[in-house]
């Protein structure tokens, strides 16, 4: 007989055999001991359908109170799911983890292992049944069977119902996953008697965590976050002296920390991207267990297993289980540092600030007393990634003299501090293999810490620990120390320590230039047996002087040239990229020196000897960096080349623009988007060709080629309004260059944002006789709706601002007036709403300004009294702020508002007098305040409209229709009048 009709008849026979009214125990239990002993591979062979059905058949007729059957089917079953892969259907399923259930509870605990083990592996094998159906067809996890154990060891039970929600919360979603994560961690603040179960239970739930945290949206993590940490905490100290037990812990949010204080780096340079990158998680390697050395892994000073004499002391069942204990407990450790890790880059600091001090003291604990590398590696890596999104938490840090009260500012200060001085410790005495993490992490620090609000030589210390390894024989451990030295350099604002650092160093010998990080960076490069890592971070540094420290590049201005021009050809490709890049920062430090005026041509002369046109033709990256080199050359130094030289680079430039590497291409209409505001780049053949290429860009595949393009179009409009020659604008074909760029009205809102200019533009020159073609009406139409719906809508306000300004422009043709009866309403309607209602101060200051564009009083229509009523309304409510960031320009605001009342009343007719009465009835003397503070707080040139609105005034009284009116009129005057 084969090995399948073998199974089939056996189990076929069994389900006979439960199905007797007198069921044989002792024959049921044989036939289970022949099926888990079966391991043919015929099995497999069996039809999948008759298989399941036989197998729910013979559980679902085991008796649950027999607990020897009971774990001898679930062996049965566990065999087939791992051996033979089967996957059960949905019914099937069901009536399986129905019996199981009521097992777990109708049995006794000798059946408790073998129970949640196939529980474990059904869950495993089918996460798409529970993803479906959540927890609920396993309430058997939710019992503590732990508490029902006579024979078997409650840990082991506990921990296989660990393993079981372990793989549950792995699969199911949502409001289930709070409940098994809810399970977990009240089973790890329970009380434990055995401290390598504890351990090992700790592990498996951070690393259940662990792998959670990615899937789906944030919101759950958020609700229970405060637990998470709890457990955080506690693990992280788990096995050291200082550990305690579990303890509810509650941080209640500060709304003074929900705003981001510091301002946004402008600087977007390859030199800040490194920045960018979220920490790396440190792995453990459990085939390099040599790494946790005996002395680290049994350390007997923190884990307190004192009275060791001799190594008879530790005998194979003590020396063992300490060994063991302590190896798992810096493996529970190691995995929360990845914890701490992943939830640093997860979420937001917003959500993690109020977590920050107690995060970062117990980092700072651990670090102190870890011994094993691996694991003090994990801390110093989420070290790094917390303070890598902190920033805008640490600005707020501010040193003051000791009281009996410690601000949350102070609080911040001595924690940045007790950082400061645990590295610079960890700095004088750490093996080699920690080096590199541990100065990326000193870095870090540097790059976070308000040193110009912290106490006096923290910045000082830190690097005289750091100093020693600034010319390290180990290039990681060489490339860690520059960049500390490069973030040093970065700090902002300037601080007298960091003066003082950059000026002098003494136990670096001066001998090629003034500065000592000069002469450093100069000999790393010039040792041919420096690796290129190093030598890439020089560069970075070189770049970062020109950009915060350009005296000391000047005063070895001739010294820096040489380096530059002597590894523009010989470095490699990946080098001089950031060769190139160095080299833009030095030169944007040269535009508009008058001093360096002489040398700048010298250095371009050098340039476009050779160096540079090689790099504008390579296919590589490093293209990208020589555009941007281009861009920084000034018309002085353009019109200085030599006519074959400029229309090369003009031909090099229109070349990158086509460029198979899209950040080639961004950087090239960057740089002719520059170029077009030269004022020697007039002639009709480049504005023709650099039209065709920006159109052909404005619909690049690549979103920011597409954002270049639009601005450098605006620039390109700018330059066509600014021709003289009116021949030339109707030949370029504007209706043409408007209708592409009202292509981009569905594109991203920056491409928007930098079209606007453009189109504002090209309205504000279209003519009488151009409006007489029904497709250029339509184009403005077009057009009039896209600046509707981009200051009504979006989250960038600098794209309302823009629009905004478009309409202004384009308001300032009275050629469109004549075709403005389908959209003028809407216009100042949506105008008068931005003034009225816009959170930012700057978008209602530009909608007003655009208003004032409106020359005559019959463009109002009758739209008139609610313009007016508008700006007296964005006046009263001119104080009234969401965003305290918009303070800077309230001031602003009411100059252009009041400017714009001004202006309306110069237009004000006879027929508009009795409205703007009624208006005005009960805000005169609050008008009138506004206007007493306009004029004193704005320079006299500007106040001048009010003498023109008063004098409107007083030749309106004169005539004889407004005889009623005349009192009021006379009123409304004063509040124009000049107070002297």
């Amino acid at each position: 007989m084969s090995g399948t009709h073998s199974f089939n008849d056996k189990l076929l026979y069994l389900n006979e055999s439960l199905s007797r009214v007198n069921l044989n125990f002792q024959e049921v239990n044989v036939l289970l001991d022949d099926l888990n002993a079966f391991h043919n591979n015929d099995i497999n062979k069996i039809d999948g359908e008759e298989l399941e059905r036989q197998l729910v058949k013979c559980c679902t007729s085991i008796p649950k109170n027999n607990s020897l059957l009971v774990a001898k089917s679930c062996n049965l079953l566990l065999n087939l799911l791992k051996k033979h892969k089967i996957v059960f259907g949905k019914e099937s399923l069901i009536s399986i983890l129905k019996w199981i259930n009521a097992a777990a509870l109708q049995s006794s605990d000798i059946a408790f292992l073998d129970i949640l083990q196939v529980l474990n592996g059904i869950i495993r094998a089918h996460s798409t049944f529970f993803s479906e159906n959540g927890d609920t067809k396993v309430p058997i996890l939710y019992e503590k069977l732990e508490l029902l154990t006579n024979v078997m060891q409650p840990n082991d039970v506990k921990m296989w119902r660990v393993f079981c929600l372990q793989s549950l919360a792995k699969t199911v979603f949502k409001e289930d996953r709070i409940r098994v994560i809810n399970e977990l961690l009240n089973i790890v603040q329970s009380q434990f008697t055995d401290n390598l179960i504890h351990a090992k239970l700790l592990r498996v739930v951070v690393e259940t965590l662990d792998c959670l945290c990615p899937k789906g949206n944030t919101k759950w993590l958020l609700d229970k976050l405060n637990d998470i940490m709890c457990v955080v905490l506690a693990s992280s100290v788990l096995g050291f002296s200082c550990n305690e037990p579990f303890k509810k812990m509650l941080v209640l949010p500060s709304t003074s920390l929900a705003r981001d204080s510091t301002k946004p780096d402008a600087d977007t340079s390859a030199n800040k991207k490194k920045h960018k990158a979220k920490v790396k998680r440190i792995s453990w390697n459990e085939k390099s267990d040599e790494d946790l050395e005996i002395q680290a892994v049994c350390n007997l000073d923190v884990y307190q297993v004192g009275g060791l004499t001799s190594d008879s002391d530790l005998s194979d069942g003590e020396g063992g289980k300490v060994i063991n204990l302590t190896k798992e407990q810096a493996k529970t450790r190691h995995a929360t540092f990845n914890l701490i890790i992943r939830l640093a880059n997860i979420l937001k600091w917003k959500q993690l600030y109020g977590y920050y001090h107690p995060l970062l003291s117990t980092l700072i604990l651990c670090l102190r007393m870890e011994s094993v590398i691996k694991v003090k590696i994990g801390i110093l890596a989420a070290i790094a990634a917390l303070l890598h999104h902190s920033k805008p938490v640490l600005a707020l840090a501010q040193h003051s003299v000791s009281t009996s009260f410690m601000a949350f500012s102070e609080s911040l200060s001595e924690l940045i501090t007790s950082l400061h001085t645990c590295l610079g410790s960890c700095l004088s005495g750490t093996p080699s293999s920690v080096l590199p993490p541990l100065l990326h992490t000193t870095a870090t620090l540097i790059s976070v810490s308000p040193y110009h609000r912290l106490r006096p030589s923290l910045l000082s210390n830190i690097f005289y620990s750091l100093q020693p390894y600034l010319l390290h024989k180990d290039p990681d451990v060489c490339e860690g120390g520059l960049k500390c030295l490069y973030e040093i350099v970065c700090i902002e604002p300037h601080i007298a320590e960091q003066k003082e650092i950059l000026k002098g160093l003494k136990e670096v010998e001066v001998s090629q230039t003034s500065y000592w990080i000069l002469s450093l960076t100069a000999a790393l490069l010039e040792d041919s047996t420096c690796k290129q890592k190093v030598r890439i971070i020089c560069w970075q540094i070189l770049g970062i002087l020109c950009k915060h420290h350009f005296y000391i590049i000047q005063d070895n201005i001739q010294f820096m040239d040489k380096i530059y021009f002597s590894n523009l050809s010989r470095a490699s490709l990946e080098e001089q990229t950031h060769v190139v890049i160095a080299l833009n920062k030095f030169l944007e430090q040269l535009i508009g020196k008058s001093e360096l005026e002489l040398y700048n041509k010298q250095v371009w002369n050098k340039l476009m000897e050779g160096p540079l046109i090689s790099l504008l033709q390579s296919p590589d990256q490093i293209a990208c960096e020589a555009c941007d080199c281009l861009a920084n050359m000034g018309p002085i130094i353009f019109n200085s080349l030599k006519q074959e030289e400029q229309i090369l680079i003009i031909t090099l430039i229109f070349g990158c623009v086509n460029h198979e590497k899209p950040k080639v291409r961004v950087a090239a209409v960057h740089t002719l988007g520059i170029f077009l505001l030269f004022p020697q780049l007039s002639q009709e053949q480049f504005l023709y060709d650099a039209r065709d290429l920006l159109e052909k860009s404005l619909s690049d595949s690549y979103v920011m080629v597409r954002i270049k393009a639009a601005w450098a179009i605006g620039n390109l409009v700018d330059l066509l309004i600014n021709n003289e020659s009116t021949e030339f604008l109707n030949h370029f074909n504007m209706k043409k260059l408007l209708s592409t760029c009202l292509t981009v009205v569905k594109d991203d809102e920056l491409v928007k944002s930098n079209i606007l200019r453009a189109i504002g533009y090209i309205l504000s020159i279209l003519s009488k006789e151009d409006l007489k073609d029904i497709q250029c009406r339509n184009l403005l139409e077009k057009a009039v709706q896209f600046f509707l719906k981009c200051t009504s809508s979006g989250t960038k306000m600098k794209m309302r601002w823009n629009a905004c300004y478009a309409v202004g422009t384009m308001l300032g043709n009275v050629e469109l007036y004549n075709h403005s009866e389908k959209w003028m309403g809407s216009l100042l309607k949506t105008l008068c709403n931005l003034i009225v209602s816009c959170n930012n101060f700057k978008v209602r200051a530009n909608a007003t300004t655009a208003l004032c564009n409106i020359r005559r009083r019959t463009y109002f229509c009758n739209h008139y009294s609610f313009v007016f009523m508008s700006l007296l309304d964005g006046l009263e409510n001119a104080a009234n702020m969401t965003d305290f960031k918009e303070y800077k320009h309230q001031d602003s605001l009411k100059q252009h508002l009041c400017t714009a009342i001004c202006h309306l009343i110069t237009l004000m007719e006879v027929e508009d007098i009795m409205e703007i009465e009624r208006i005005m009835a009960l805000r005169m003397e609050n008008v009138k305040q506004h206007f007493i503070y306009f004029q004193k707080n704005t320079p006299p040139e500007k106040t001048g409209i009010m003498i023109t609105a008063a004098n409107h005034i007083k030749n309106l009284s004169l005539v004889p229709d407004v005889h009623p009116h005349r009192g009021f009129l006379n009123d409304f005057k004063k509040i124009f009048c000049i107070v002297q």
